[in-house]
């Protein structure tokens, strides 16, 4: 899991500034990290630093098709 958590941070500062994104945590069910859709910037790659860090491997299995779904779904929910 830290392999995986390292990754996703690289990642997460990897992205441009101004790029829409969100983080979605998957098992037997779905959560997104942010309600809607980030900016991103400074602020928000240190706050995710933070969250990413206490991602845990607590939920259940490993159904990626929801998550998936809604994700590529593009809804037009907004951002912040």
């Amino acid at each position: 899991m830290d392999l995986a958590i390292s990754a996703l941070q690289v990642f997460v500062k990897s992205l441009p500034i101004d790029v829409l994104f969100n983080i979605y945590s998957f098992g037997s069910t779905y959560k997104k990290m942010f309600e809607k859709y980030q900016i991103i910037s400074e602020p928000v790659v240190n706050r995710c630093k933070n969250l990413i860090a206490d991602l845990k491997p607590d939920m259940g299995s490993t159904f990626l098709l929801e998550a998936l779904k809604d994700a590529l779904s593009c809804k037009d929910d907004g951002y912040e």
